[in-house]
């Protein structure tokens, strides 16, 4: 079964920070890093399930995440047939909340 991936406005907001950020960093690292992240929205279009729930899943219900990179891909996956990604975060913020989404 494939999954539709659709990538949720905050998330949009959320990967254009990174480029910019990295942009100003390492921007030899831009393109790159912008190839690895669509192969890795697009290897939720297969198995997403294989993603473990999130830590904060005590909170927030059947939100998963993938690790890429420094960063989490958080998704959930909606009438078995969508994975909405809801955010990408550095793995070392501080932990999701609700207001977040």
């Amino acid at each position: 079964m494939s999954f539709q991936v659709i990538i949720s406005k905050r998330a949009q907001k959320d990967v254009r920070a990174i480029v910019r950020r990295m942009a100003k960093v390492t921007p030899k690292k831009v393109d790159g890093w912008q190839e690895a992240f669509a192969v890795a929205l697009a290897s939720l279009n297969e198995l997403p399930k294989r993603c473990p729930l999130i830590k904060e899943e005590t909170k927030l219900k059947g939100l998963r995440h993938l690790l890429f990179d420094q960063y989490r891909i958080i998704f959930s996956i909606l009438d078995n047939e969508v994975v909405w990604v809801n955010h990408v975060r550095h793995q070392k913020q501080k932990p999701l909340t609700s207001d977040d989404l």
